[in-house]
């Protein structure tokens, strides 16, 4: 780490130099410059863009437009580097970092330098940082389990705001640092490139004695990842967030090595930036965590070699993650037979269960059939036994007219033998009075009885 200082003594007026480190943010840049530039603040400021080798033609376009703002061309496309360079322009009392996609509003300044005034030892404020929106993006930064950081109350509603308070760190999108604080870091840590730079400066900041403070009278609204966006649409490509994920994850593990030396190893061998790079990235890369954490305490090659050695165990740990991913597939087919099965079983089952329900059915209709067979059986009896005794009174009806007719029939008999008779004794009558020569007898027809 080898940042620029400031070579003139720190000055005690209130002075404030304004950071502003660009990288082809042509588009951000009006919005950010004409914000800063329209500070309400009574001592002196003065704003300086540091280009990090832009090809937009940025430098071009602040010189015209802002013929007063500083410009200076940086050597690396480096953000602490750049804003390193920028503090040491100028020997102001206050030291403040603006990024491109941020505007603060007109109070901004004397807002966060009146908090650090009314505390000696606050090295370093931050403001309310808003999205457009009004939500918050961040009020700070704060401390999560498992050695991660993230801006506090980030996505709270925009009537949330809390009051001033001290905090675990200052978010490097908007901040003012006390000139003192600021030499005594030796400003950012240039290893740092970006992301987690401000984590890390803040907790060198904490552990020298100096305090940190949010304070709410300073607002400033925030394009979040609109600067790393720019490299994304520079490059075609979602390179832009990759590299944020990279740099990310590996400047979380430089400060691991940095203040969290007992967890740092863990941290290492488990993490995205150890197991995910490229081998060329990683190597690189471990170079300067390992230099981080070991302080020079082994020689260069020592320490190359213990990097070699960490290579050699990624690649056991990631030929047996593959065998591991390998053997996970074959189970999970296996696991998809069984579940197949278990689905055709269950099909069978549901299946089962349809025809029990369905002999069920027949086995009740069954017994309602005998059941309706039994009454219907009953019913018969019932009508044979009705019909036997009725076709019984009709045999007793039978014989009683049967006899009936028998004696009419007797009786018919006794009337024409009756008549019969009464026909002799009228003819033997008759006969009795021819002979007594009666006239009128004899010429009288017969008669039929």
């Amino acid at each position: 780490m080898s940042p620029a200082r400031s070579t003139a003594r720190t000055r005690d007026d209130g002075s404030v130099v304004v950071v502003v480190v660009n990288w082809n943010g042509r588009d951000l840049l009006e919005a950010c410059l004409s914000t800063a530039l329209a500070q309400r603040y009574d001592a002196p400021f003065e704003v300086v863009v540091v280009d990090n080798l832009s090809a937009d033609d940025s430098v071009a376009f602040v010189q015209q437009r802002f013929p007063a703002v500083r410009v200076l061309v940086n050597d690396a496309n480096n953000y602490c580097r750049a804003n390193n360079r920028g503090a040491a322009l100028i020997p102001s009392e206050f030291v403040a970092l603006l990024n491109t996609d941020a505007e603060p509003e007109p109070d901004w300044l004397s807002g966060l330098v009146a908090c650090m005034r009314s505390d000696p030892r606050c090295g370093a404020a931050t403001g309310l940082v808003r999205f457009p929106d009004g939500r918050i993006n961040s009020t700070g930064i704060e401390a999560l389990p498992g050695f991660h950081w993230r801006d506090r109350d980030f996505g709270a509603a925009a009537d949330a705001p809390r009051a001033s308070d001290e905090v675990d760190g200052v978010s490097g999108c908007a901040v003012l640092w006390r000139r003192q604080c600021w030499d005594e870091l030796a400003g950012l840590d240039e290893d740092f490139e970006m992301y987690y730079e401000d984590v890390d400066a803040s907790l060198r900041a904490r552990a020298g004695g100096w305090r940190l403070r949010y304070c709410r009278e300073a607002e400033v609204s925030h394009r979040y990842n609109a600067s790393i966006q720019q490299r994304e649409l520079a490059e075609g490509s979602a390179a832009g967030f990759r590299l944020k994920d990279q740099l990310g994850e590996r400047n979380r593990l430089l400060v691991l090595a940095r203040h969290y030396r007992p967890a740092f190893v863990t941290e290492l061998m488990t993490s995205r930036f150890f197991l995910g790079s490229p081998e060329a990235d990683l190597e690189r890369g471990l170079d300067l965590v390992l230099g981080k954490w070991l302080h020079g305490a082994l020689p260069g090659k020592t320490q190359r070699e213990l990097a070699h050695l960490l290579l050699v165990g990624r690649r056991v740990v990631i030929e047996r993650e593959t065998w591991a991913r390998r053997a996970e597939v074959e189970v999970g087919k296996g696991e998809q037979q069984v579940f197949d099965l278990l689905g055709k079983l269950d099909s069978v089952g549901v299946e089962a269960d349809h025809h029990r329900q369905h002999v069920d059915a027949l086995r009740h209709q069954l017994a309602e059939a005998r059941r309706q067979s039994q009454s219907a059986i009953a019913e018969i009896q019932r009508l044979t036994q009705e019909l036997a005794s009725v076709h019984a009174g009709y045999q007793a009806q039978y014989k009683r007219l049967e006899a009936e007719l028998a004696q009419v029939h007797a009786g018919y008999q006794r009337e024409v033998t009756l008549r019969d008779d009464m026909v002799v004794e009228l003819r033997r009558f008759g006969g009795s009075d021819s002979h007594q020569g009666t006239s009128s007898a004899a010429d009288e027809a017969p008669r039929s009885s």
